[in-house]
């Protein structure tokens, strides 16, 4: 065997090993993408669960918070309603 025969099977064998290295790598770069594409479906699907159950919390916390108001302006109104009442009432002891 001469030295250009051998040179010609080394790169023969080598075309060969990158082609079978290539075709592995386009292999696991599918493999990937089909991963990312479930953990992007997952991830939607949380973040629509998530949505839909921070819909009802905030509902719910605008309702608290409105009640609270109410309460604090019948509390205030009532104050001064008595405030007004005692006035009236020191106004007439004079």
């Amino acid at each position: 065997m001469n030295s250009d025969t051998l040179a010609l099977a080394i790169i023969i064998l080598l075309t060969l090993n990158l082609l079978v290295v290539g075709f592995y790598v386009v292999m696991v770069l599918k493999e990937i993408r089909m991963t990312l594409e479930r953990v992007n479906k997952i991830l939607t699907s949380a973040e629509d669960f998530a949505d839909s159950v921070r819909h009802p919390v905030i509902n719910a916390s605008t309702f608290f918070s409105g009640v609270t108001k109410g309460m604090e302006l019948i509390k205030n109104f009532k104050s001064d309603k008595n405030h007004k009442n005692e006035d009236m009432d020191e106004d007439d002891d004079e």
